[in-house]
């Protein structure tokens, strides 16, 4: 994506990159989020994987690994053990 700046719109650097910053960030993701949607998928007796959680949670695998601690994936391995 990208965005013009008008030329002399007054706006510094700054000013400008956060403004960029704003509109084509990351959407934040955080581990309670994650956990929760964990804890539907085993309340509903599915199985769960990190695709399915990225599909759950509407973003990519990439952002479930990066936002993923190892208690998390411990959890989950215990959730899908009681299935």
């Amino acid at each position: 994506r990208k965005v013009i700046f008008i030329d002399y719109s007054g706006l510094s650097m700054s000013e400008k990159l956060s403004l960029v910053g704003k509109l084509v960030g990351r959407k934040k993701l955080s581990e309670n989020e994650i956990y929760e949607a964990m804890l539907i998928m085993h309340d509903n007796k599915e199985k769960i994987s990190v695709a399915k959680l990225s599909l759950r949670l509407d973003c990519s695998t990439r952002t479930i690994y990066r936002n993923m601690s190892n208690e998390l994936k411990k959890e989950k391995e215990l959730l899908n053990q009681s299935l």
